[in-house]
């Protein structure tokens, strides 16, 4: 049976302190400003309800890659404004990027044990909640180690997003079809597992077909591209539109052209072709949801999933070490 513990027990409205593993990785520009706060919105739900009960909660997490060294730019001061704004200044606290820790991402056991602990004492804290889905691909430290040491818990949009994604592979409609894009070769793996769930896998962005790429007529690559290789084709697009007319449900994780670089088309053409079908349609990722917003279509989809891959994991059977640590799986 996969269940995640409810947030809404005895044991946590005993505590005084919660530490929150929250997704905090959202885009900055040069001047600090948030570019997209949709996966810091997504924390206010649980934040809300830990403060109802008069929890104080703790709020950690990553920003960028920083590989063990601190960066002003990457900081979590930057992402003050937003909750002072939102539930009050004084009523949480932030701790700094943990990736400026090596241990946070660290091989070995005893480092990755010995930062846990360091920040339990530090906090405080009582429980543990995990409102991170996005990073529950990864056996960091701060998703693996603390269910070790804390009662703990399924944050209510991690809740959410689970429920969600386990409906779509088991009780939504034929035909279902998968959109993967990006430019990590590693979601190759990620394609042709969502193949043996799904009716139809959409390729998009630079994960074009290879040799050495399995032959699998579910698996639908590019037949051309624009912008010198940075965004499909109006071909591709065409193609994929009346594949997309026929779905009942659709997942897409991975804009469809560099959005960072002004190639918005692709991906716009695939979200009208969802968004014109009957499709219950899912979307997941930074980069997709950035792109989204930006063409004012994002509140158009049934439902944003703030992992990418994490997702995409989740969806083709893999065990993700998040939910393994909060005994998912058993």
């Amino acid at each position: 049976m996969q269940t995640l513990k409810n947030l809404n027990t005895s044991q946590l409205t005993k505590s005084k302190k919660a530490l929150i593993r929250a997704d905090l990785d959202v885009p900055f520009p040069s001047n600090g400003e948030i570019l997209e706060p949709y996966r810091l919105a997504a924390l206010l739900p649980t934040l809300q309800f830990l403060l109802e009960k008069k929890i104080h909660p703790v709020i950690c997490g990553h920003i960028g890659r920083p590989q063990g060294k601190e960066d002003p730019k990457l900081s979590t001061n930057n992402l003050k404004p937003f909750f002072d704004s939102q539930i009050g200044a004084n009523n949480y606290s932030l701790l700094e990027n943990l990736r400026f820790d090596a241990r946070e991402d660290t091989d070995s056991p005893d480092l990755a044990e010995e930062f846990a602990k360091e920040l339990i004492s530090t906090t405080q804290a009582e429980v543990f909640i995990n409102e991170s889905f996005a990073t529950c691909h990864r056996s960091a430290t701060s998703i693996t180690q603390f269910p070790k040491m804390l009662p703990s818990f399924a944050g209510l949009r991690l809740a959410q997003e689970v429920e969600t994604l386990s409906s779509a592979l088991t009780n939504s409609e034929n035909p279902k079809i998968a959109i993967v894009g990006g430019v990590k070769s590693s979601k190759k793996e990620a394609v042709y597992a969502l193949a043996e769930k799904f009716d139809t896998v959409l390729v998009v962005g630079k994960l074009a077909k290879t040799p050495q790429d399995p032959e699998n007529p579910k698996v639908l690559y590019p037949v051309d591209y624009s912008g010198e290789g940075l965004d499909i084709g109006a071909k591709t697009a065409e193609i994929y539109a009346k594949t997309l007319f026929t779905a009942r449900t659709v997942v897409w994780a991975g804009p469809a052209g560099a959005y960072d670089q002004g190639y918005f088309e692709g991906s716009r053409q695939i979200a009208k072709a969802i968004l014109s079908s009957k499709a219950f349609s899912i979307i997941g990722g930074g980069d997709t949801i950035f792109c989204l917003n930006q063409l004012k279509m994002l509140e158009d989809f049934d439902f944003v999933s703030t992992g990418g891959g994490a997702m995409l994991d989740f969806l083709a059977g893999k065990k993700l070490p998040g939910l393994v640590a909060l005994s998912y799986y058993e």
